[in-house]
Order: structure tokens, then C-alpha cells, then sequence
């Protein structure tokens, strides 16, 4: 998939450590900057589906690669905080002093470790499908992602395993079966909410990226997720709104309102007959809008 025609263009990053971060970019490039997290498995890529409506809305949306996935630069022993260091290292080469974040799924950790260690520079925290610290709610999880979950807290090595073995196979997955990891809705409903664009081969070519440089970077973010968030939820200074599907099987759909009761000002979004990925599609324009007023 080409992706010339669905993003402003690319960029990198040298931190302090010397590692590089990539990302690119989407939406308007003169426009309100707000910075896109992907989730674990992710990349720069996904956002791609959001170029027309960042655009539309005078939105400058910047993704970057985190360590180890895409073509970032892992750090081993790096954490969200640490993370949150890197996006604004990306906010700096871009040129932006002030932005929002937007979190999805395992990037809603990120999103909101950015925003703990910069409110001078976060001005809001979206998040969509977001999970949530090991004691957030599992209700209404699949069968899969609670295997995942068990293996990140009681038997890590394994867990390592099945993801390398996700690795190897990444170059092969098809459309339909990328969608099937974060979705049950029809591709074709999903492809109306972003202009009838194909969103299949997008998220394929997205897990793919996740995985260019093998398992390592992904399998530690999933433990950590799973064990410690490293900072506290309270201490989140910046507005949060989040948005879950109610059909959700990857996160809990209960997650939302657990984090919103945790952070000091956040309001949660529940959506109906809404699952993981098919809630990011409708509410992204919502989502961006949100984000982008405190910068006007």
C-alpha cells in the first residue's frame, strides 16, 4: 500500500540516549498538533486511515514508532515515563511546544504517561479502547486476550514465545485476518467510516511494521501493561476523555469507567454495538475535535 497520497510525510528523531525515534506525519501540516500512540502490537502506520478528517479539521497529527516496533530503536529497559520523553522529543523535532495526545488501546498507557510527566505540554488525553492497570476490569474480555493477559503475569517466557512465533508469521497475514485481531465488524462498514477507504490492508501493513524489527519491543510492553503502569493515575493533570466499545473482547469495556473514576478530570464514553477497532473509527472525528480546542 502506498501511503504517499494519506500523509503530509515522515520524520525521525535522536534522543538524548542517542536512539531513533521515526514518525509521520498526517492531517494538515500548518494545522493543531496532536500526537497519535499507538497500540501493542502498532505503528506509525494506522493513523494513515485518519489523513482526510485530520486534514478536514485543521488537525496536524504526528505518530511515531515506539522502541523496538517500526523503525524506532528499541530500549530494553525503558518504560511509559520514559516514553513520554520521546514523544516530546517528537513534538521538538517537529517544532511544537504545546499538544494533546490520542491513545489507542495499549497506547492509552503511553498517552497518559506523556501527559503525567509533561502537563506543561499536554493539553488533553483522548483514549479509545484503552486497557487499563493489572487491576482494571476483565468483564466481557475474550477467551484469547485473557490467555495473553495470564501468560504476561504468571508465565512471561512464554509468552515471549507466542509472540515471536506472531513475529515470524507477521509478512503473511492477510487483511482479513489482521481485522479478525481487532475486530468482528463488517470491513465494508468499517471502510465507510473513513471515506470507503480500505481499512484492511492498512491494518495488515500496520502489524506488519509492529513487528519489522521481531517480537522483543512488543512482548515488553505487553508485560508491562500487565504489571506495572509506573506512575499514578491521580497525579494525570490534563482533561482525559475516553471512548470504549461496549462489544469490546481485547479490553475490557468496564476499563473506561475504571480509569475515568482513577484520573482527576476525565469523562468516559461507552459506544453500543461498538468493539475494539470499530469504536477508534467512530469516534476519531469526535476524538480529534475534542483535542484540538484548547490549541485554537
Amino acid at each position: 500500500m502506498d501511503l504517499d497520497d494519506l500523509s503530509v510525510g515522515s520524520g525521525a528523531t535522536t534522543t538524548t540516549e542517542g536512539r531513533t525515534i521515526a514518525y509521520r506525519e498526517y492531517g494538515d501540516p500548518d494545522g493543531d498538533p496532536v500526537l497519535f500512540h499507538h497500540g501493542t502490537p502498532g505503528s506509525r502506520i494506522l493513523p494513515a486511515a485518519f489523513h482526510e478528517t485530520a486534514r478536514e479539521a485543521s488537525i496536524r497529527l504526528l505518530a511515531p514508532d515506539r522502541p523496538g516496533q517500526g523503525r524506532s530503536d528499541p530500549a530494553p529497559d525503558a518504560d511509559a515515563l520514559d516514553w513520554a520523553d520521546d514523544a516530546a522529543a517528537v513534538a521538538d523535532d517537529a517544532g511544537v511546544d504545546r499538544f494533546a495526545v490520542l491513545g489507542f488501546s495499549g497506547g492509552g498507557r503511553f498517552a497518559l504517561a506523556c501527559a503525567h510527566e509533561h502537563p506543561d505540554r499536554v493539553t488533553r488525553v483522548a483514549t479509545v479502547a484503552a486497557d487499563g492497570p493489572p487491576d482494571a476490569p476483565t468483564d466481557g474480555v475474550g477467551l484469547q486476550n485473557r490467555f495473553l493477559d495470564v501468560l504476561a503475569r504468571r508465565a512471561p517466557p512464554l509468552l515471549g514465545l507466542l509472540f515471536a512465533l506472531q513475529a515470524r508469521t507477521a509478512d503473511r497475514t492477510e487483511a482479513e485476518d489482521a481485522l479478525d485481531l481487532l475486530t468482528d465488524a463488517d470491513p465494508e462498514t468499517l471502510d465507510a467510516r473513513i471515506g470507503d477507504r480500505p481499512i484492511g490492508p492498512l491494518v495488515a501493513l500496520d502489524l506488519r511494521e509492529a513487528f519489522r524489527q521481531g517480537h522483543d519491543g512488543i512482548y515488553r510492553e505487553f508485560r508491562a501493561s500487565a504489571r506495572d503502569w509506573s506512575f499514578d493515575l491521580a497525579d494525570v493533570e490534563p482533561s482525559v476523555r475516553l471512548w470504549h466499545g461496549a462489544d469490546d473482547q481485547n479490553v475490557s469495556p468496564a476499563t473506561a469507567e475504571y480509569l475515568a473514576t482513577r484520573l482527576p478530570d476525565a469523562e468516559a464514553s461507552v459506544l453500543s454495538d461498538e468493539d475494539h477497532l470499530s469504536a477508534l473509527l467512530a469516534c476519531h472525528e469526535s476524538a480529534l475535535t475534542w483535542l484540538a480546542e484548547p490549541l485554537r
